[in-house]
């Protein structure tokens, strides 16, 4: 599979944060960060969010599907997590 270095055209990040909480909280935070990440671990998103896991996972897996980056369960020992692959701060202050 060959991933683009861009975003999907048709990914709206504002679209989504107005109809999910999650979205919304996701953006927040990483507003309130000082720094980007380019890995969000599913467990710190769960407390900084204050989301359940299912919802991190699920919001995490569409980001995936619309090119934002990879989400990667957690396998012997290492966390589940996604890993950006667009600056997330940018995405989120266009959200």
């Amino acid at each position: 599979m060959t991933q683009s270095n861009s975003l999907n055209p048709s990914f709206s990040f504002r679209s989504l944060s107005k109809c999910s909480p999650a979205a919304k909280a996701l953006a927040d935070w990483m507003n309130d960060r000082a720094r980007s990440a380019k890995v969000t671990k599913v467990r710190v998103a769960e407390k900084h969010m204050n989301a359940t896991r299912g919802e991190v996972i699920s919001l995490f897996r569409l980001l995936e599907g619309m090119g934002a980056g990879q989400f990667k369960s957690g396998r012997r020992g290492y966390e589940s997590r996604f890993i950006w692959r667009v600056d997330p701060k940018a995405l989120a202050a266009n959200g």
